[in-house]
């Protein structure tokens, strides 16, 4: 006997891809996260309506959620956003068009081995710029790209970097902060003679509270579920007409 079930409304989930969609224009990347089964909502059921209304990418936070999505058809691209074990990275790059979160030097130096069998595998380099959770710190940009230099089986393909308390604050010069030392992140790569054709850092709360924070790349969560991360979120999201 079935005592509770979860009801999901596909209506509501386009709807929501369309207004974020609509938000930041038909240049920017938008990444749906289905991490953690989709907040809730189911994993595989969720990344089928979102690919099929156009979602560019799908986030993940761990190798066998992207196996999971493979394994049920799901062809678009697909980012590891949360950390990927050493051991682990072999079948990461046995997925077609899977790509993964990197910031700590063990895991390149595991893909650079000569003896390893990875081979073509895209990152995304993830800053350290005032969350100090994880993250590449910005001194540290010039050993990460020396190690890149040497890597001929690892394509720089993006640089990212999290917010860390936008959606709990009216005043958004923290967020300034971060972004200004994110931007100084992507300079010194290009000095490095690196230029990755993504640059992402918007949550939810920036997708919605940060136009300029949208660079080419939104990483939309919880909001994509109708959801907001904060009331501060909810009002201002009301005052500009936005409705999840």
């Amino acid at each position: 006997m079935q005592l509770s079930w979860v009801e999901i409304s596909e209506k509501a989930l386009i709807h929501n891809l369309q207004t974020f969609r609509k938000l930041i224009g038909k240049d920017v990347s938008l990444a749906p996260c289905v991490k953690a089964n989709a907040y809730g909502h189911g994993l595989v059921e969720c990344a089928k309506v979102f690919e099929k209304e156009g979602a560019d990418y799908l986030c993940v936070n761990a190798p066998f959620e992207a196996e999971t999505l493979r394994k049920a058809g799901i062809k678009i691209p697909i980012l590891i956003i949360g950390y990927t074990p050493l051991s682990d990275l072999e079948a990461v790059a046995a997925l077609k068009d899977v790509e993964m979160i990197v910031y700590n030097l063990e895991t390149l130096e595991k893909i650079r081995n000569p003896k390893s069998e990875i081979r073509n595998f895209k990152i995304h380099l993830k800053i350290e710029t005032g969350n100090h959770r994880q993250g590449v710190r910005l001194e540290d940009i010039p050993a990460f790209a020396d190690i890149l230099k040497k890597s001929k089986n690892i394509e720089l393909k993006g640089i990212s970097t999290h917010f860390s308390n936008l959606e709990d604050r009216v005043n958004h010069q923290y967020a300034l902060y971060q972004l200004k030392q994110f931007k100084r992140a992507i300079h010194l790569l290009e000095a490095e003679g690196f230029a990755p054709h993504f640059h992402h850092c918007s949550n939810t709360a920036a997708t919605i509270l940060l136009p300029e924070a949208y660079f080419n790349f939104v990483r939309v969560g919880i909001g994509m579920y109708g959801l907001w991360p904060s009331d501060k979120t909810r009002k201002a999201a009301k005052r500009a007409g936005i409705d999840i």
